[in-house]
């Protein structure tokens, strides 16, 4: 469009109509202030309005505090939940639970709370961090626990003892846990004070190939009868079994643990009977080794035998040959027989029998609970342990093929095992479900009612205690009719408790 043409469509505004605009203009920005100066007002009011809520709501929050459980909790229950966070490993909960509150800061505030010493050798500040624990935990019974490696400084590590030693008679519990044997018993070497009140000592230590593996490893000198009478566990964790081990005479239950090392020696069972020898007071044993010793249990001396006592409970977990331990032990006042393998069921399990057999005929233990775990005796070793132990009242067996012929054998006129009342089955895959229903039915006192068919002679077990529980697990031939007729006579248990044996066991594969 030319400059020519454009001009008929626009025009200059005139003076009225600048001064209309000009007014309009000015109207518009009184109201745009207008309505600013509302918006702060408003905004004022919602910033006074915001602090009065905060104030509600803080009320509310203190109110909440007052009714809350857990300022409820009566200051003794906190004490004790302290206790046992320090004693599960949370070092710093007595520092970090006093920041709470008031209530938590006075129960944090309590000795025993305090009383679990927990020195890492290598950290920065250990022996101040020792120094202030130990002031505050003041004659309070001490759990002491020890770290250290093979880089920790000689002379740190012997100012850390040396500070510990002053409150020795404090010691109630000791745990040392080092990588390094030479480490081990040098700090060992500096336990020069008595400890009488020590009853639990409990040493996790690495060996390496070398030097380290046929040493002597010693706990005797350190915690003899003069120094630490009162002691009866110790609990020993490596990775390699020493060739000599020397537990303190007084000690009444110990646990070997072995874990699966790169390195292994040749291990003789008399090794375990020479160590068994010097405990007379043994009242707990338990040996854990792992699958690498396998055939490597020697007997060279299958005459030589250790009389155990006081034995109670006897727990071996680890390959097949472990078992022929039993072989060497007598245990007249054994209670509680736990045997584990960590083997696959076949021809290399054909010993266990007899020497099973040939420890109960010698002990002739009182025997209450036997476990067999991934362990298989024939008919004729089951029936025999089954007349040797008159007084068994738990029955555990795992992955067992124990047959209906001889579980009949715990039922009728002539039962065996009068007094069993539990039974715990786990992937017995050769059990048929009415052989148990007999079982529980022909162990039922004579005063009650048969509730249908047994399939045995219509009689009641006389002289015999009944089944209270039994546990029937992965077992592929009970089928639901039978769990039913279970129900109706005893307690039938189809899944594992929290506590439960298997949930225990450490995996020594």
């Amino acid at each position: 469009m030319s400059t020519g043409q454009s001009t008929v469509y626009r025009r200059d505004p005139s003076a009225d109509e600048v001064e209309a605009a000009n007014a309009e203009i000015a109207r518009q920005e009184q109201a745009v202030a207008a309505i600013e100066l509302q918006i702060q007002k408003l905004i004022s009011e919602i910033a006074k309005l915001r602090t009065q809520q905060r104030t509600h709501k803080d009320a509310i929050h203190r109110c909440k505090g007052v009714i809350t459980l857990a300022r409820r909790i009566p200051e003794e229950l906190l004490v004790k939940i302290f206790e046992l966070c320090v004693a599960d490993g949370w070092t710093r909960a007595p520092i970090v639970v006093s920041h709470v509150c008031s209530a938590w800061r006075r129960a944090a505030t309590a000795l025993r709370v305090w009383s679990h010493i927990y020195l890492d050798a290598d950290s920065v500040d250990a022996l101040g961090r020792t120094r202030f624990w130990l002031q505050r935990a003041g004659n309070m019974p001490l759990h002491i626990t020890i770290l250290a490696s093979w880089h920790t400084p000689h002379t740190q590590l012997v100012d850390a003892v040396s500070i510990l030693s002053r409150h020795a008679s404090q010691w109630v519990s000791l745990k040392l846990s080092i990588d390094s044997l030479a480490i081990t018993l040098f700090a060992l070497s500096n336990f020069t004070q008595p400890m009488p009140n020590l009853r639990e000592v409990d040493i996790q230590v690495q060996l390496h190939e070398g030097g380290d593996i046929d040493d002597q490893f010693t706990l005797a000198d350190a915690f003899n009868m003069e120094v630490a009478p009162a002691l009866s566990e110790v609990r020993f964790n490596c990775n390699i079994l020493p060739a000599r081990l020397k537990i303190p005479a007084q000690v009444s239950s110990l646990t070997i643990d072995i874990t699966d090392s790169p390195v292994s020696h040749p291990l003789s069972n008399l090794a375990l009977v020479d160590l068994l020898e010097g405990l007379p007071q043994l009242g707990r044993l338990t040996v854990q080794l792992p699958l690498v010793y396998e055939a490597q249990m020697l007997d060279e001396d299958p005459e030589r035998i250790v009389d155990l006592m006081r034995l109670s409970s006897l727990t071996l977990y680890g390959p097949t040959d472990l078992n022929g331990l039993l072989a060497h032990l007598l245990a007249p006042s054994l209670k509680g027989l736990y045997l584990r393998s960590l083997e696959d069921k076949g021809y290399r399990q054909e010993s266990i029998g007899p020497t099973l057999l040939q420890f109960l005929h010698r002990s002739q233990p009182p025997l209450e609970l036997l476990e067999l775990h991934d362990i298989d005796l024939s008919p004729d070793t089951f029936q025999a342990c089954f007349w040797a132990s008159p007084d068994l009242r738990v029955l555990r067996l795992h992955e067992s093929s124990i047959s209906e012929n001889t579980i009949r054998l715990l039922s009728g006129r002539n039962a065996m095992c009068p007094k069993l009342t539990h039974l715990d089955l786990r992937w017995c895959s050769h059990l048929a479900g009415n052989a148990l229903v007999d079982l529980v039915r022909g162990r039922r006192p004579s005063s009650l009612e048969d509730d249908g068919d047994s399939g045995m002679d219509g009689y009641s077990a006389i002289g015999v205690e009944p089944i209270a529980e039994i546990g029937i697990l992965n077992c592929c031939f009970v089928l639901e009719r039978d769990v039913l007729q279970l129900a109706r006579m005893t307690t039938v248990r189809l899944s594992m408790r929290e506590d439960d044996y298997c949930r225990k066991q450490s995996v020594l594969y």
